[in-house]
């Protein structure tokens, strides 16, 4: 899959929450620009492996979930996203995973 696949992939699959959701539309297209905005971000940094990181924003908090290589992965990507224009708050829900020589990387 190429990047700008994968890009879309990700920003296309977002998850709803099981809870109902009380947001208006209009909180809603913006949580999925900002969704979009930080997902960009970590992608775009040369640094980090963005490819097993899911996002999420709602009112401001990003969730960021799945899978980094390493504590310096982990630490970048919350900067990364904290940085991103309309952030309030990074809730860091990452694992670091040793993906191995052989593993999921590229």
């Amino acid at each position: 899959m190429t990047r700008w696949a994968l890009r879309a992939a990700i920003v296309l699959g977002l998850v709803a929450c099981s809870t109902p959701d009380s947001r208006t539309e209009q909180e809603r297209a913006a949580d999925r620009a900002l969704t979009e905005k930080v997902v960009l971000a970590l992608l775009d940094d040369r640094y980090l492996d963005a490819d097993h990181i899911e996002v999420e924003a709602r009112r401001g908090i990003v969730r960021l979930s799945g899978k980094v290589g390493a504590g310096s992965e982990l630490r970048g990507a919350v900067r990364i996203a904290a940085g991103v224009a309309g952030v309030r708050r990074v809730d860091d829900e990452l694992e670091i995973m040793d993906f191995g020589r052989f593993g999921d990387r590229r």
